[in-house]
């Protein structure tokens, strides 16, 4: 038998494994609708495409792999942290047609972005994409960023027409993907020159 058939055939539940574990994020996740679904489809097919051997150069090889290496073990941790954080917030509020809180969710990975698990699945993605920089995952990246950026764009009209001020309070004060830079509030002249 030839030894390659063997070694690629031993291979496949390691490959299974991977696929696996990269895509059991996705159970940190509600789907509420269609558009949820087409996400996270985008980000599974992400997965295979890092996992399986695909067709397409490496735009970097050699030196790059170590570096790539070290990238995805880190946003492993920082994309899976915010992803299962995330989580962890959303199953305490109440279900789906239940009263619900006064405003958007504001405790913890929320007081500093309003979608840190679409965050999260994009910072793993971007850590598979180092750590492989092939051309298809290149390619597809951005098709994941649009659709986690279309789907959080649908959310946050939602939640605008359902909690009005108090979530474009929520809005200015927080990032869509990115924690956003606070501001420092400056005494009023008024203020400084008493004693």
């Amino acid at each position: 038998m030839n030894n390659a058939i063997v070694s690629g055939s031993q291979m496949w539940p390691v490959t299974v494994l991977w696929i696996a574990a990269l895509g059991s994020f996705l159970l940190f996740v509600p789907f509420y609708r269609k558009a949820d679904r087409s996400a996270a489809g985008a980000y599974i097919l992400f997965v295979v495409l890092y996992v399986l051997p695909t067709p397409g150069l490496p735009l970097l090889p050699g030196l790059w792999t170590a570096a790539g290496g070290y990238l995805f073990t880190f946003s492993l941790l920082a994309g899976g942290s915010l992803i299962i954080a995330a989580w962890g917030v959303i199953r305490r509020l109440p279900p789906s047609g239940e009263e619900g809180p006064a405003g958007p969710a504001r405790r913890g990975v929320y007081r500093c972005l309003r979608h840190p698990q679409y965050a999260g699945f994009l910072v793993l993605s971007a850590g598979m994409l180092a750590d492989r920089p092939a051309v298809p995952l290149l390619i597809l990246w951005p098709v994941l960023l649009l659709a986690y950026h279309r789907l959080a764009r649908r959310e946050e009209e939602e939640m605008e027409t359902q909690y009005g001020e108090k979530w474009r309070e929520y809005a200015a004060s927080t990032g869509r993907f990115l924690p956003r830079r606070r501001r420092r509030k400056r005494p009023r002249e008024d203020e400084s020159t008493s004693t």
